[in-house]
């Protein structure tokens, strides 16, 4: 492996770990119309002279993963260029825009495998998923629409004033979000094309607090339904929900801190059945620099707590198999739940690791753990003492070789 090779791919990578909020959009994650399916556009892997992108495809939440599309990161004319994925209510059907150099909009019938060209427009925003074989593009020219998968588009409204980032529940419904003063930022809400709309200020508590890094906003799949998605210090990030268009605001999920950078939010999405939601993170190979990692966090509760499904992208990488799967799946419910003496705490492994409970108070404060230093493969379990615990609600996280995994809730009663 050439050392210029891995040099290209480590810049790469860097582009997208370093950006919070999203917005390295050659990396990119969306919904697809029937249950449990994702789309993901990322970076893959070098061969010592080129860096490689991929499409890949999911309909088991990301459990199972395969690759769709691939191409060099500056592809010859006429080919396309990985970049920011659109889904369709049409099953198979998924559109691409990159934003880096070729500005072009494409569009594929089978999932992601062939693409047919459609236009090049400069600095443009595209909205699809309501309706199947319609995409709205916002431009300099106002907003446009297409009702053939992106092959003509016609204006429907030359004066959309409103910032626009997704699609509403309704044809003519947009969301957006604006920093009006960092770092204080407004959710912008539409009926009517972006001809009006209302602002919401955001909490400060939800905006988040790394300046420069606007929190992202995706759709549920029920009318009201938003989350968002906050930058914290040490390239923590939190997620919120809310039922109610944005007027309020519930916390779902802290996630650990990540002073180092090890890894990377590269996308998130809702998903299609009602409180499904994800976060897919990207991590470099770090022993040699040459291909990546991915982890498909999938939550089927709102976005409170994440069964991790692990990808590792080598060169040769044609699909996951069993062997593939990460071992940070389940870590299940305390029982019983309310506890007062002690309590049982269950988790799988698919091999054997090391593991970590610890326990967290209400206001975030550790204050017990239990470690193993070498848990066995399948199903392992662990008896807590609680008659010190006070009286309360309290979490339970679990590390795997001293990686976070995820977290749960318990009751303490005395």
């Amino acid at each position: 492996m050439k050392t210029h090779g891995k040099i290209v791919l480590f810049i790469a990578i860097l582009l997208i770990l370093s950006t919070k909020h999203c917005e390295a959009q050659r990396s990119h994650v969306i919904r697809g119309p029937i249950p449990g399916e994702i789309y993901i556009s990322s970076s893959w892997y070098t061969d010592g002279i080129n860096t490689y992108l991929g499409i890949f495809h999911s309909t088991t939440n990301g459990e199972y993963l395969y690759p769709q599309y691939q191409n060099i990161q500056e592809p010859l004319n006429g080919e396309m260029e990985v970049g920011i994925l659109h889904y369709d209510a049409t099953p198979g059907v998924i559109y691409c825009y990159s934003d880096f150099g070729s500005h072009e909009l494409w569009t594929s019938f089978d999932y992601g495998e062939n693409w047919i060209y459609r236009a090049t427009n400069p600095y443009t925003r595209y909205f699809s998923g309501i309706l199947g074989g319609v995409i709205t593009k916002s431009s300099n020219v106002g907003l446009q629409k297409s009702d053939d998968y992106g092959e003509n588009f016609y204006i429907i409204e030359e004066n959309a004033n409103c910032i626009a980032e997704d699609e509403g529940y309704h044809i003519d419904e947009f969301y957006g979000i604006k920093r009006e003063a960092d770092p204080l930022d407004t959710l912008i809400h539409s009926y009517n094309y972006g001809i009006n709309c209302s602002k919401i200020a955001i909490p400060v508590e939800v905006a988040g607090n790394t300046y420069g890094s606007r929190p992202g906003l995706s759709r549920g799949t029920v009318e009201g339904e938003l989350y968002l998605i906050s930058w914290w210090e040490d390239n923590q990030y939190k997620i919120f929900y809310s039922s109610d268009d944005g007027l309020n605001w519930s916390e779902q999920f802290v996630s650990e801190t990540n002073p180092n950078g090890d890894w990377g939010v590269i996308g998130f999405t809702a998903g299609v059945e009602p409180c499904s939601f994800y976060v897919v993170r990207a991590k470099i190979n770090e022993y040699t620099y040459d291909h990546l990692h991915l982890f498909i966090d999938y939550s089927n509760d709102c976005g409170q707590s994440y069964t991790i499904y692990h990808h590792e992208l080598l060169p040769d990488f044609t699909g996951t198999d069993d062997n593939n799967i990460i071992p940070w799946k389940a870590l299940l419910q305390n029982h019983p739940n309310p506890a007062s003496n002690t309590t049982t705490i269950e988790y799988y492994l698919k091999q054997k690791a090391s593991t970590t409970i610890e326990i967290y108070d209400c206001v975030g404060q550790k204050i017990k753990e239990h470690k193993e230093t070498e848990s066995q493969a399948g199903k392992n379990s662990i008896e807590l003492n609680v008659t010190n615990l006070k009286t309360g609600v309290y979490f339970y996280k679990l590390l795997i070789d001293g990686v976070y995994s995820n977290k749960k809730q318990m009751l303490i009663v005395h």
